[in-house]
């Protein structure tokens, strides 16, 4: 199994990402809605296995000082302790 990781939201399939939400259970997040706050953040990250999206994350960040995580969610067959995020991370890109 290959994982590819993106950074960029030109091909992301926002029905897709917000079934991923409602599995993780995050809830019901419409796909306009998604749409919006990944765009908007200056940091995030999307991965798909063959052609599937089984991880989605973004941070919210200045830009400047640090980052931290905003509700991201991996397919639970990805899930390991090993990939969890620090609360506060310098931004890369």
């Amino acid at each position: 199994m290959t994982l590819e990781w993106k950074h960029a939201t030109d091909d992301v399939d926002w029905e897709e990402l917000s079934a991923l939400y409602r599995a993780a259970p995050l809830g019901e997040k419409p796909p306009l809605h998604l749409q919006k706050v990944f765009s908007n953040s200056m940091f995030k990250c999307f991965v798909h296995e063959d052609t599937k999206l089984v991880a989605a994350g973004r941070a919210l960040a200045d830009g400047g000082d640090c980052s931290r995580p905003a509700r991201n969610r991996i397919a639970q067959q990805w899930e390991h302790p090993s990939l969890e995020v620090p609360r506060c991370a310098q931004p890369t890109r």
